[in-house]
């Protein structure tokens, strides 16, 4: 019989993986292990096919029978190196931390008969997008929402009026072809109005947010190839922090944009 933990990460990814099917979306694991889990890729319709539109989620899917859990927060101890990993930005598609609950008693764990499966409790999501490097050398103590469970139709893409709702694991399934008007000082001019300090970073500049707060990337320059993929990675981390739909956020860079670029012109 497999050892314990190694029966909780497989509940933890048949968890996922059967919200991402309900959701519509295809899975895959990468090979060989590089960090995470699945990788769920979203579906678009073309004709009568339906193919992978290049949106993506990468997983690091993780169970545990010991987190505290009250009405704020779960508290998970989560090994230091994943931490790092998971932290990274300017990657090349949103990460996120997903987190199983588990009871203690391994009986109570999965339970099925004639009528339903019952898989106990409950997953949570975290982005650490941006969070400060630790210098612990075997774990992060992390304060996962509880208000942030994973469900299918928070998976789902977001269409029409739905768009004016947050769903709970929708920030990053999200793109605006607005994105296309921004230029970097209209997002350099939102970030310092909301207290982003700025330094250079190669030919990328880095965003900081109070000591020990979050950092984003963002080439130095628009002609960058992945100026508009990084565009859209650091809106939808601003929605996650700020807790707003990207949209909200992408409004506001192009009115304060609009504003600058009248007082210019006049």
């Amino acid at each position: 019989m497999l050892p314990r933990n190694q029966r909780q990460e497989l509940l933890s990814r048949a968890h996922i993986l059967a919200v991402a099917a309900c959701a519509g979306m295809s899975a895959s694991v990468p090979s060989p292990d590089s960090g995470t889990d699945p990788t769920l890729h979203d579906i678009m319709t073309v004709g009568k096919r339906h193919i992978e539109s290049g949106y993506k989620l990468d997983i690091q899917a993780k169970s545990t029978t010991l987190a505290h859990v009250d009405g704020v927060s779960i508290r998970y101890d989560l090994e230091a190196a994943a931490y790092e990993s998971l932290r990274l930005t300017g990657l090349g598609c949103p990460r996120l931390l997903v987190l199983l609950v588990l009871p203690d008693d391994e009986s109570l764990w999965l339970q099925q008969d004639g009528e339903a499966m019952t898989l106990r409790r409950a997953c949570y999501w975290m982005s650490l997008c941006g969070m400060a490097p630790t210098t612990n050398r075997r774990s992060v103590r992390l304060a996962v929402p509880p208000s942030k469970p994973v469900h299918a139709g928070g998976l789902a893409r977001s269409h029409g009026a739905s768009q004016t709702r947050r769903a709970a694991m929708n920030p990053w399934r999200w793109v605006d072809p607005r994105v296309g008007e921004v230029r970097l000082d209209g997002v350099r001019r939102y970030l310092r109005e909301h207290g982003w300090t700025e330094e250079p970073a190669g030919p990328a500049l880095r965003f900081l947010h109070g000591e020990g707060g979050p950092s984003c990337l963002l080439p130095a320059s628009e002609g960058a190839g992945d100026f508009a993929s990084s565009l859209i990675y650091l809106l939808t981390t601003l929605s996650e922090l700020e807790d707003r739909h990207p949209d909200a956020v992408l409004e506001d860079v192009l009115r304060m944009q609009g504003a600058a670029q009248s007082a210019g012109a006049a």
